[in-house]
């Protein structure tokens, strides 16, 4: 069983049970946010491509209600799925910290790169390989399905409409090399770096891979607008919204008046 400790310039790091829950708390929504994303971003991108290959399908609208489902399924699965890596999670206290200063409180240290957490995170890492693939898959099919429709409407005299090719290739991009990223470290440091002194020195490596993650979908919406002429006139319409002038016309009114009228004397 491999086990490390954190390390500060080559010491043993001790912090307080509060600290230490801290950090296994922001893993476990980090494990919980990658999963959910991951399937977000790839039930969109299918759905896109189902919309565009079969555009009489009823199912190529997606309803509201549906689309809520699809979230909160989604984020309870991954939810369950980091809460087991929260429950095996070992916390133990620490009897001697080599600290330079007298210690206040009680220290604790988080025991990583057990037997089972090295197991739990290859999985979490073909989970990100699997997802990275199929995106990939389902973004070449949507170019496909684009490209045959663009074909079939050259004959007809329509106006420019937006080419989302390029858009749909850079998403495609980032979002394989995010994923692939954080599944091939995880698949190295089980079958390469396993019960070795440099697994510790590879497993530095994960917030690289959560730097990619965060870039990956900083960037999304800087594409979307600047390569899709929609998001620009959905934006701006949800920025700039006009005022609407609603006028109220009175009903006209007409007045009868009777032909016979009756003389008085």
């Amino acid at each position: 069983m491999a086990l490390a400790l954190f390390e500060i310039e080559g010491r043993n790091f001790c912090a307080p049970y509060s600290h230490v829950m801290t950090e296994v708390i922001s893993r476990t929504i980090i494990i919980m946010n990658r999963q959910s994303s991951s399937f977000l971003v790839f039930f969109i991108a299918a759905y896109r491509a189902f919309s565009v290959i079969f555009p009489m399908s009823n199912w190529s609208q997606l309803k509201p209600k549906t689309g809520f489902l699809v979230i909160f399924f989604s984020i309870l699965v991954s939810l369950i799925w980091s809460c087991v890596y929260f429950f095996q999670t070992t916390i133990e206290k620490v009897k001697e910290c080599y600290n330079s200063e007298p210690l206040d409180y009680i220290p604790y240290k988080l025991v990583i790169l057990e037997r089972w957490e090295t197991k739990y995170l290859l999985f979490d890492g073909i989970l990100s390989i699997s997802f990275s693939f199929l995106y990939l898959f389902v973004a070449i099919s949507l170019l496909i399905a684009i490209l045959k429709n663009r074909k079939r409407r050259k004959s007809l005299k329509k106006e420019k409409e937006s080419n989302p090719s390029m858009m749909i290739i850079f998403l495609a991009i980032s979002v394989f090399i995010a994923q692939s990223a954080y599944g091939v470290l995880y698949l190295v440091n089980y079958f390469v770096f396993q019960r070795y002194e440099e697994q510790e020195l590879f497993e530095s490596l994960n917030p690289f891979t959560l730097f990619l993650f965060i870039l990956n979908s900083a960037i999304h919406a800087i594409i979307c607008f600047a390569m899709s002429s929609q998001y620009r006139d959905t934006v701006k319409r949800m920025i700039c919204r006009k005022k609407e002038v609603i006028s109220i016309s009175e009903p006209s009114r007409t007045l009868k008046v009777s032909s016979s009228t009756k003389k008085t004397y």
